[in-house]
């Protein structure tokens, strides 16, 4: 569930990216319109109401976005581009309280998976001092201040072992 959890809120990392992009004048509003339905659409641990506001809103700006072109112009006119940027802002917003919401939910779940040590798993991060891990497997390095008795390499994403941990 962890990793289900991480890949959406890495989507939504991407997501409030691609938001960025456009108001910085750097992504057309097609691009991001289709990538942000594309991305919604990869979406699995989010709940259905949570993607229908994100779909209303989203549709808002497409629709603007689809008259425009319908009327031949290449650019919003006032209102519609007033209404595609609240799209935008309240897309962004909601997306940004939605991240929170799941880097608290996995802070806990990641609580309860590393807590204790898994007898299963033999691998042992190493403890490289002032508070510096280094996962055996793939060489890296990062700094842990974790007690629990499993910490997760942030780059293979294997348990190891704590070396700090104390029962």
């Amino acid at each position: 569930m962890v990793k289900t959890v991480q890949r959406d809120l890495d989507i939504l990392e991407v997501i409030i990216i691609k938001i960025n992009k456009y108001f910085n004048n750097f992504l057309h509003i097609n691009t991001v319109i289709n990538d942000l339905d594309s991305l919604l659409t990869q979406l699995t641990t989010i709940d259905e109401k949570w993607k229908l506001e994100f779909r209303t809103l989203w549709s808002n700006m497409e629709i603007a976005y689809a008259l425009t072109l319908d009327q031949g112009l290449e650019t919003f006119d006032n209102q519609r581009k007033k209404i595609t940027e609240k799209s935008l802002f309240d897309l962004k917003k909601m997306t940004e309280v939605k991240i929170k919401e799941l880097k608290e939910q996995l802070s806990s779940e990641e609580k309860d998976e590393l807590a204790k040590p898994i007898p299963e798993i033999q691998e042992k991060a190493n403890d490289l001092g002032a508070n510096w891990l280094m996962c055996p497997l793939c060489q890296e390095a990062w700094e842990s201040h974790s007690k629990y008795g499993m910490v997760r390499c942030p780059n293979c994403n294997h348990k190891l072992h704590n070396p700090k941990y104390q029962a």
